[in-house]
């Protein structure tokens, strides 16, 4: 019987769907291991919904055939529910001789496009150069790109115009929104030019890639640090140490990128003829080193004076609360100067696919009472001055007071709207299709929102764990 109710609910509903073109209809079932499959349809394309009887007469099957010819065969023993949800956009590259993406540097000439879906608009096909992207993660299988318009555009649904953008993989993660979530939570504490997240659908040279998540590139542009490149400058601390313009300060032997603006496009426009990359890059070595000097305690001056405290506290807040530990080596870890006259401002925060508790080696339940500043970092010496940690623990109980169920409802919000993709994703990303000495035998999307819920599990217990003791975590 509860067969054929459901049957008569989806009949009714995507006959509903297709005339009103509502949302996306998702069937989900089961298969002999209890994994959770997923069948989409956008009902525009759908052209009937026929009933496929069994031998006792009941309904055994259900028959969806679309508008291209093609018939999706669904046994009704085996449908768990029909969830109708808008379907992520979709975004079609074509790389030119159908070649493959094998290098970090080098562009390779394609076409793009996005099926909008609702959620924006649709992008005609338009010239785009593509390549690989990342560090550890460009040597999984599930490769991250970079796009590169010729102009700037609006595309995928973000704000801005602007002529760079990324694809990120999330092959580490099995929520697909650990960096979604992140983003979430800098937002929410108004952290300035924080990135934003798309998840869509990837079709490269006619081959489903899986989810993804499309963001801005960071850089001083209109799309994200929006400040004068001609007297800011964004700064990159990563151990990869892989930027061109690059040093190393004398306190804590951070490794300092200058990541914007191009150094040698500068010299390059300077009319005086006085100006070289080595002598910029000492300039702002020695700028950069006032504030590492301040908080080695060997200038006798407060860092504060050098770098903006409430960008800082907010800034390793968000690490803190996902337990990113990246602050620490430090890697990703972004800060910028808008005028020779400003502070330094820490942000964007970026890359968090290995945060939240997650470890290549195993997961330790209890991980979520761990503090965040290794004693011999740079990290440690700016989460113990008087300042910052009252500061500190402002936002940690107020984000626990009143923020927190905020963040769970937008976790569920985001999970509804991405799980069929995530399913999906699943099936072509299975877990153990990746498994060397250095990486666990990982999970997939497969069990999506089993995920989920551990994700917020740990949200809960972190924040539980920084509220309630006195060192909040750090």
């Amino acid at each position: 019987m509860k067969k054929i109710i459901l049957l008569q609910a989806l009949i009714i509903a995507g006959i509903s769907a297709i005339a009103a073109q509502t949302p996306w209809m998702h069937i989900y079932s089961t298969d002999t291991l209890g994994i959770t499959r997923v069948k989409s349809f956008n009902p525009e394309k759908i052209d009937s919904i026929k009933h496929i009887p069994d031998e006792c007469g009941m309904y055994g099957a259900l028959a969806v055939h679309s508008d291209n010819e093609t018939v999706d065969t669904l046994q009704m023993g085996t449908m768990a529910k029909c969830h109708f949800a808008p379907q992520v956009p979709i975004v079609t590259i074509n790389i030119k001789d159908g070649a493959e993406v094998t290098s970090k540097k080098d562009y390779l000439d394609a076409t793009i496009s996005v099926e909008g879906n609702g959620f924006c608009d649709d992008f005609e096909e338009t010239a785009v150069q593509i390549r690989g992207r990342g560090n550890t993660t460009w040597y999984l299988p599930k490769k991250p790109y970079r796009l590169k318009f010729s102009k700037k555009q609006n595309f995928g649904g973000l704000p801005a115009k602007a002529k760079s953008f990324v694809l990120i993989a999330n092959f580490l993660d099995q929520t697909l929104m650990r960096n979604t979530v992140a983003f979430k939570i800098a937002d929410m504490l108004g952290l300035p030019y924080t990135n934003h997240s798309v998840p869509v659908e990837l079709v490269v040279n006619g081959t489903y890639r899986g989810s993804y998540m499309l963001s801005e590139k960071i850089g001083i542009n209109g799309g994200s640090v929006d400040i004068d490149e001609d007297e800011g400058v964004l700064l990159e601390l990563d151990t990869n140490y892989d930027e061109d313009y690059k040093f190393r300060t004398e306190q804590f032997n951070l490794p300092v990128m200058i990541k914007d603006p191009d150094l040698a496009e500068i010299v390059e426009a300077d009319t005086t003829g006085t100006l070289d990359t080595d002598s910029l890059v000492r300039y702002w070595k020695a700028d950069f080193s006032r504030f590492t000097d301040a908080l080695a305690g060997v200038s006798g001056e407060d860092w504060a004076e050098y770098v903006d405290l409430e960008s800082a506290v907010k800034y390793v807040f968000v690490f803190s609360l996902t337990l990113n530990f990246e602050i620490n080596q430090p890697k990703s870890v972004y800060m910028y100067k808008p005028s020779a006259a400003d502070k330094y401002y820490f942000g964007p925060v970026w890359d968090f696919d290995w945060a939240y508790n997650f470890s290549s080696v195993g997961d330790d339940p209890d991980r979520y009472v761990a503090q965040l500043a290794s004693p011999t970092s740079y990290t440690y010496a700016l989460t113990r001055t008087p300042a910052f940690k009252k500061a500190f623990r402002l936002l940690v109980n107020d984000f626990y007071n009143n923020r927190m169920e905020e963040l769970m409802d937008y976790i569920d919000e985001y999970a509804s709207f991405i799980a069929p993709s995530a399913y999906h994703n699943g099936e072509l990303w299975p877990k153990g299709c990746f498994e060397t000495a250095s990486y666990r035998n990982l999970e997939s999307s497969e069990r999506f929102y089993e995920h989920v819920e551990i994700l917020k599990t740990f949200l809960r217990n972190r924040i539980e764990r920084m509220y309630s003791t006195q060192s909040n975590g750090l």
